[in-house]
């Protein structure tokens, strides 16, 4: 894990007018919204509103436009409703407050900028649309309107940095049991942040902290799940390596639902964690992973290469490979492939 301090993003325009829009839209998004009265409301010219609907279609938002009638949203049958995901969560201080943003850059830059503002522990940013969503090593992750949780949560654990990183395999348990707990799919976890069915990615998990050598401040968990996506929503270079909910499912699965078990799934591995310390985790996360044993190869961030068996974790969430000579690496950060 790396601290992420540095990676806040500058000089990114926000995209405030846009969700002005959406926010207008969503409100009845059965209805038709006439470009004068969207204008009044927003205090901006019928020009502005038409280049802001124009920029929204671009991004992915389907809206539908009549010279009579106005503009309407069309496609998003799930909307996101953090009101109701409150009213249901089950939770102590996961999703208390959740902070929706139709469309952000980046729901961890978000989340990192209210962490430094003391925002409270279980605070949650969530987004229908991300336009700089990032995933480890600087991958992007992309998702249409409608079809992804793109969710933070701000952690304040009193923990030495050293054990930062088992907040990601405990993310990985919650994310998860959760899919589980809304389908009848039988997801693992591949170190040691993505969760797959069968050999495709369904979701991923960034973690990124603020910290001192002693301490740590703040951590922010990322978390994107393709919920709703299908195979036309997905770029050619993605096609054979990602996967959906309902792809796997053959159905549509309710964001709403997988975000109430979401965050309640996070709380109680996140008090888990705390509680009972960094066995409980690893022990739940091989049992998910279903790892041990495996053949697999490993490249570390410095671009070494392991081969070998997987023998499971230790206690700090470094993979420990056994290679055929019989040595055996610990792996603090890389990527893995099953041969």
């Amino acid at each position: 894990m790396k601290n992420a301090a540095a990676t806040i993003l500058t000089g990114i325009t926000k995209l405030t007018g846009e969700e002005d829009i959406v926010r207008a839209l969503k409100e009845d998004p059965s209805a038709y919204h006439s470009g004068q009265h969207l204008a009044q409301s927003l205090g901006v010219s019928r020009t502005t509103v038409w280049k802001r609907i124009r920029k929204l279609r671009k991004l992915g938002f389907k809206i539908e436009g009549s010279p009579s009638l106005g503009y309407r949203l069309a496609g998003l049958t799930d909307l996101l409703d953090p009101d109701f995901v409150r009213r249901l969560l089950k939770t102590r201080i996961i999703g208390k407050r959740i902070d929706y943003r139709p469309i952000t850059v980046s729901t961890n830059t978000d989340a990192f900028a209210l962490a430094r503002g003391d925002a409270p522990e279980g605070t949650c940013v969530l987004a229908d649309v991300q336009t700089g969503g990032r995933g480890r090593l600087g991958r992007k992750w992309l998702a249409p309107p409608g079809g992804a949780i793109l969710t933070s949560v701000i952690l304040r654990p009193r923990i030495p940095p050293v054990h930062a990183p088992m907040i990601t395999l405990a993310a990985g348990v919650a994310v998860n049991r959760a899919i589980r707990r809304v389908t009848d799919l039988d997801p693992h976890i591949k170190w040691p942040n993505d969760i797959l069915i069968g050999d495709r990615k369904v979701a991923g998990i960034l973690t990124e902290m603020a910290a001192e050598s002693d301490r740590v401040h703040f951590v922010i968990v990322g978390i994107g799940v393709n919920v709703n996506l299908e195979m036309k929503d997905m770029p050619d270079e993605i096609l054979q390596i990602a996967t959906s909910l309902k792809i796997e499912t053959g159905r549509a699965v309710s964001r709403n639902y997988l975000l109430i078990s979401l965050y309640q799934e996070i709380e109680g591995a996140y008090r888990r964690f705390v509680q009972q310390g960094p066995p409980a985790i690893v022990e739940e996360w091989e049992n998910l992973a279903r790892i041990r044993g495996r053949a697999i190869s490993a490249t570390t961030a410095t671009g070494a290469k392991v081969a070998g068996t997987a023998i499971g974790l230790d206690d700090d969430g470094a993979l420990l490979i056994k290679t055929g000579g019989g040595a055996i690496y610990r792996i603090n950060a890389g990527d893995v492939v099953f041969q």
